[in-house]
């Protein structure tokens, strides 16, 4: 659906590697710069929708799909990297769409529903789709406040 949007996880490993707060700070403003017109565009596709939660599942299928084709192999995804897939969903990916609003970032208010509709989708779609994978999504300030000097003091 959204052309070449798998390359969101090209730097996935180093993205996930020693995550403490400020380097997950640059690691987002890097992650939206180069990835931010991919979340714009899935944020415009569900706005311009008459049917925005269909929209948003087309979306979020079309993801998976992506996902599977860039990391199956041998017929699966390894255990390391589908955990490493959902830890990026996680700190990344869905925290980067809840900042999109047509290329603004967005506090609180009713366009930020627009996000909420898609990660809902993607939340439901990627837990139904992988093994192991039932994951919940949060705003980046959240997962941004939770870190001490490392996240939740543990890494």
């Amino acid at each position: 659906m959204i052309k070449d949007v798998v390359t969101i996880f090209d730097d996935m490993s180093d993205m996930l590697k020693r995550l403490k707060k400020k380097r997950y700070e640059q690691n987002m403003d890097l992650f939206v710069q180069k990835n931010g017109h991919f979340f714009q565009e899935m944020i415009r596709l569900v706005d311009e929708s008459e049917d925005k939660e269909k929209t948003a599942k087309e979306i979020a299928v079309s993801l998976i799909e992506e996902v599977r084709k860039k990391f199956t192999k041998w017929g699966r995804i390894f255990g390391y990297v589908q955990v490493n897939l959902n830890f990026f969903m996680i700190y990344y990916v869905f925290p980067a769409i809840l900042l999109e609003r047509s290329g603004q970032k967005i506090p609180t208010g009713a366009d930020r529903s627009l996000g909420v509709i898609l990660c809902d989708a993607i939340c439901s779609e990627w837990s139904g789709s992988f093994k192991d994978s039932k994951i919940q999504y949060t705003d980046y300030q959240t997962l941004h406040d939770s870190f001490n000097e490392k996240i939740f003091g543990i890494f």
